[in-house]
């Protein structure tokens, strides 16, 4: 059964309206729902046929049966984590057209949970994050290449509006190229979370700060360690893990390194893949310090 636009079926005596939609209908009407109590009447994407008694069914039925471009993947009390990407395409130079896993404070936005270092919970020490200025109540000497005002805001406004459904599966990552971590440190997510995406992603990257605790050892199998000097670098390979190593223009390579291959050969990171732990048999990586804190390495 399909329909072609919508038509007032008729009234109730409750004063409710029914109104007949298609599923592309109700894509393109998302923000011009009636505004008086109302039914509707959808003609599925797989046939079937659904009755909606209120805005509220609308929305979820909305966010539920059309392809929605981010879901929740897990939240505890303090957390959030967001992967986007599925309808719309990132638009990340560096790192292509690969779904974007935001780990995110609950309780605050990325620029306020900066600002009063509440972003401990989802970078915890991070040394690229910047420090609160007594006098200027700024973060200063940031490094960090995330710009918190733009997705990061972005993806929490949308997430405090409700936009993102939950995960019905793991296997919405399947064939997809993941980037763990494009704000936040996985590490902070469940470790078997972390598995299955990987191992059912087509490709994945993932960096972490945690890599001197014990306790976040099994996560060397899929993630990076985060480093920004010989020294760290050092420790990481003596642990067993890979590193990803941020240097300036200057710095030499360890023996057992390798240039990021965007800077090698401009190949971006969906088609590159390196950096998944040891899951790659391959040497670590350095790069160049990048994007809107590099000033400041």
């Amino acid at each position: 059964m399909a329909f072609d636009g919508y038509m007032r079926w008729r009234k109730l005596a409750s004063g409710a309206l029914i109104f007949m939609f298609t599923l592309e209908k109700l894509n393109r009407m998302e923000n011009t729902l009636p505004s008086r109590q109302f039914r509707a009447i959808i003609a599925g994407d797989e046939g079937e046929i659904m009755l909606l008694e209120s805005r509220r069914e609308w929305s979820q039925y909305g966010s539920v049966r059309t392809k929605s471009n981010g879901y929740v993947i897990w939240e505890n009390s303090r957390l959030v984590a967001i992967a986007t990407g599925f309808a719309e395409k990132s638009a990340n130079e560096k790192t292509g057209a690969m779904i974007q896993v935001w780990i995110l404070v609950k309780s605050h936005g990325p620029i306020e949970a900066n600002r009063l270092g509440e972003d401990r919970k989802n970078c915890g020490g991070c040394p690229l994050k910047g420090q609160l200025s007594e006098i200027t109540g700024k973060i200063e000497n940031r490094v960090c290449y995330v710009n918190l005002g733009q997705a990061p805001e972005g993806v929490y406004k949308a997430w405090r509006r409700g936009s993102y459904p939950e995960m019905p599966t793991v296997e919405i990552f399947r064939g997809k190229s993941v980037r763990l971590g494009a704000y936040g440190d996985p590490a902070f997510l469940p470790f078997l979370l972390i598995k299955s995406i990987c191992e059912t992603a087509s490709s994945w990257t993932g960096y972490t700060h945690q890599w001197r605790a014990p306790v976040f050892a099994a996560f060397k199998r899929y993630l990076m360690a985060s480093v920004e000097d010989e020294g760290g670098a050092v420790k990481a390979h003596q642990a067993g893990w890979r590193t990803f190593r941020i240097v300036n223009t200057s710095a030499e390579r360890l023996a057992n390194e390798i240039m990021c291959a965007n800077e090698r050969n401009g190949m971006q990171c969906n088609e590159c893949g390196e950096c998944a732990g040891t899951a790659r048999n391959e040497k670590s990586i350095m790069i160049t310090a990048h994007g809107v804190g590099k000033a400041n390495f």
